[in-house]
């Protein structure tokens, strides 16, 4: 027992010593850090993965750097057991690098990324959460006549929904009142669908207003006619949202405009965000492929981008 632990311990004293002995001959020769294209403040782990990584050779690289032959040879000699030799205790916390600092960026730029498109699919959810995407259309008047009480303008409404078409009767348009001065109130239909049944002062029409005599066509199916906001009025059909009537078939019990929630602004970060994440594996994938680097060798640019990605990683 006592003899493997001793030749344990031998061979861990010669891969030390080779480590130490040829970091300094590397550390003698300030060219060697122009030649592997690493700063001067590199570590020695960067140092020795540098010259292992190299292109070529270690020892014509360290001939080309200007060391003689003989440390040239001693130094290639020395590098396979240099680089199986521990970090010393002084390497045990290494300093914040480039490649470092690029995964750390990446892991929050995706945990954002994550985070946006949840909040997109949250809010997509809750806007029909309890309720049923359609699309509805005005028929006709309540009772057949645009003469309502208090002015309520209810109507028939036919509703195509997921599984076929039900109907909802005397549905009242849903109305906002806005305060103005003398405390008096203003009043305009709500939802995209039903914008054209205000007037252009972006006002409620009165109830007879909504039907058009002519085309025979309600405010929500006016062709070729413009809102008070210069938009085109609604044609055939608007998106709305209805619950169907457990105690009648083929009828609904509530049925309200739907105004798609606004996250197209949301959409832009989620781009920008997964542009970069896309961009920066196919730079980091295309940097490990040897075909890239004996072709970018002499471009400044890729030779940057495979010390940052790779000479400086930890693979």
């Amino acid at each position: 027992m006592g003899k493997k632990d001793d030749a344990g311990q031998t061979q861990k004293d010669e891969r030390v010593v080779a480590k130490t002995e040829l970091l300094v001959i590397l550390r003698s020769n300030p060219n060697v850090f122009k030649v592997l294209h690493v700063p001067r403040e590199a570590d020695d782990r960067t140092l020795l993965k540098a010259l292992a990584r190299f292109d070529g050779s270690p020892f014509d690289i360290l001939r080309g750097a200007g060391f003689s032959i003989v440390e040239a040879t001693n130094a290639a000699d020395m590098l396979e057991l240099a680089l199986q030799a521990p970090p010393s205790p002084t390497q045990q916390t290494r300093p914040l690098t480039a490649a470092s600092g690029l995964k750390g960026l990446a892991c929050i730029a995706f945990l954002v990324l994550l985070i946006l498109v949840g909040i997109v699919v949250w809010t997509l959810t809750q806007s029909t959460q309890g309720w049923e995407l359609g699309n509805c259309s005005i028929t006709m008047f309540a009772n057949s006549t645009c003469k309502q009480p208090d002015n309520q303008c209810r109507v028939e409404v036919k509703v195509a929904g997921r599984k076929g078409w039900y109907a909802h009767s005397a549905w009242q348009l849903p109305i906002e009142y806005t305060a103005v001065e003398g405390g008096l109130f203003t009043t305009r239909f709500q939802g995209p669908g039903l914008k054209c049944c205000n007037n252009a002062e972006n006002l409620a029409r009165d109830c007879c207003d909504l039907f058009n005599s002519e085309t025979n066509l309600f405010c929500d199916n006016w062709p070729g006619v413009y809102a008070s906001d210069s938009s085109r009025c609604p044609v055939s059909s608007w998106p709305c949202l209805y619950q169907l009537d457990e105690n009648r078939e083929g009828y609904t019990r509530a049925v309200k405009p739907h105004e798609e929630p606004e996250v197209e602004m949301i959409f832009y970060p989620i781009g920008v965000i997964a542009f970069g994440l896309l961009s920066g594996c196919f730079f980091w994938l295309f940097g490990k492929c040897p075909c890239w680097k004996r072709f970018c060798k002499c471009c400044c640019w890729c030779s940057f981008l495979d010390r940052l990605l790779d000479i400086d990683s930890d693979d």
